[in-house]
């Protein structure tokens, strides 16, 4: 029997959530734009799922302006479960919105868009308090420099996943435990965390931007083959940062890149970090002793 139109439907929302699991997310855009398309070609109604997908993809490949406009169109429009998904709209696109706001350096905002997410993960399920921990809260806190915040919401995120026998977020939040360490504490040493290649993409790049130290080899290679891009000014960021004391040239070019990219994405908490960058850049031309490279940062 052919399939209608809204079980072609339903299967391209299941190739995205698989796609979107592997973190390939040129892929995953290019999937929820073709469920638009079909939507649209075969007279659908709204395309809600792929509404909400195009937000999640757009932004994790570093387009926080088209990202954030997809997201307040789904939390308008949507008014229950959307099908294919566990978590409610109103959470999984408030994350997106917590997210851009923290990149942006907006990180008041940030912080009160994940509370309220949280708030109201907690009266969805488990899955939704976990990611709304992991992706937004966590996330605002460490880029906004709160310590405390940040080690409050990963001891949350344990526990929460402990007691409700999520293994993939435990694991999550011990990797981001270690990474946090690594950043507020100057006598942690890179020994202290462990299996830093041994995690999926997404843990990958989000364990980059805490500490330069965290970065994988999986992470690096994700930013150079463009499979991700909110990360990536960033990461070239913390690689000019190494760069700096053996190759200031390629420092310059790598720092370039990074704040050509910061810029394009109104990350205004990546352009803070690559001006402190800059200043180390500038210190290591003047006629002194450089002494030994700092800590990933």
């Amino acid at each position: 029997m052919a399939l209608t139109a809204a079980d072609v439907q339903t299967e391209m929302a299941m190739l995205w959530c698989t796609t979107f699991t592997e973190a390939d997310y040129p892929r995953c855009r290019q999937i929820a734009f073709d469920m638009v398309e079909q939507a649209l070609r075969e007279g659908l109604d709204e395309p809600l799922f792929a509404y909400k997908s195009i937000a999640q993809s757009l932004h994790f490949l570093g387009d926080h302006a088209g990202a954030g406009h997809m997201a307040e169109k789904v939390r308008a429009q949507a008014t229950g479960l959307i099908e294919c998904t566990a978590v409610h709209p109103y959470i999984s696109m408030g994350i997106i919105l917590a997210r851009i706001a923290a990149i942006r350096g907006e990180h008041s905002e940030a912080a009160d868009i994940a509370r309220d997410v949280l708030d109201r993960s907690r009266r969805d399920n488990p899955v939704a308090i976990c990611q709304s921990l992991a992706l937004a809260c966590l996330p605002s806190a460490i880029w906004a420099e709160n310590e405390g915040a940040a080690r409050g919401y990963v001891i949350d995120l344990i526990e929460e996943a402990e007691i409700d026998q999520l293994n993939y977020w435990r694991v999550w939040g011990q990797r981001v435990s270690q990474a946090i360490d690594l950043r507020f504490n100057s006598r942690t040493t890179a020994d202290g965390i462990t299996e830093i290649e041994g995690v999926d993409a997404l843990l990958a790049d989000h364990l980059a931007t805490i500490d330069g130290r965290a970065i994988s080899q999986l992470a690096l290679r994700r930013v150079l083959n463009r499979m991700v891009g909110w990360s990536a000014p960033e990461v070239i960021r913390n690689q000019a940062a190494i760069a700096i004391w053996y190759d200031p040239l390629d420092a310059r070019r790598q720092l370039d890149e990074a704040r050509r990219l910061a810029v394009e994405q109104n990350a205004g908490t990546w352009l803070a970090r690559i001006d402190e960058t800059e200043s180390a850049l500038a210190a290591s031309f003047r006629p002194k002793d450089r002494g030994s490279p700092p800590r990933g940062g």
